[in-house]
């Protein structure tokens, strides 16, 4: 027989890092009336872009909107890959497959859970995220790709 017992405590995901000059924005952004887009929306836009040295940046409110957004930026055609991780939530391998293209799990590294940069998984065109707090080692997967498929690897890492 199995037995279970329940956490006496709260086991939190991803506890969030704020003090107070997030929490003044936040409060601010709330008594504007503006809590999805607005000022505060088009500033973090700004700011990103300028922080990442872009041109330009969308705030989206999901990973599933940016991976989609990413994914249709690099122009995936039906048939084409995308290398992905199984540690990761569903939606990561549906938005995948809403461009009727094939995601790849790749094997990952048991210390860090993110995609094994070594795993010959063949060519593919675009690299999905990693878990929480774990950099991957997109760099590494994008160099083993053909060449002309770096530009719209590097897009989507």
């Amino acid at each position: 027989m199995i037995s279970c017992s329940v956490r006496p405590a709260f086991l939190p995901f991803a506890l969030p890092d704020t003090d107070e000059t997030e929490i003044t924005e936040i409060a601010e952004a709330v008594r504007s009336g503006w809590v999805t887009t607005g000022p505060k929306t088009r500033q973090f836009e700004q700011e990103f872009a300028a922080y990442v040295g872009a041109q330009h940046a969308i705030a989206v409110n999901s990973c599933t909107a940016a991976m989609h957004l990413a994914l249709e930026a690099i122009g995936l055609k039906a048939g084409d890959e995308v290398i992905t991780t199984p540690m990761t939530f569903a939606a990561t391998a549906e938005v995948v497959r809403y461009f009727d293209v094939k995601p790849v799990l790749a094997d990952i590294e048991p210390r860090d859970l993110n995609i094994n940069p070594d795993c010959n998984v063949g060519a593919t065109l675009a690299v999905a995220p990693h878990p929480p707090g774990a950099p991957g080692r997109a760099n590494a997967i994008i160099a083993a790709a053909p060449q002309e498929e770096k530009v719209r690897k590097s897009a989507a890492a």
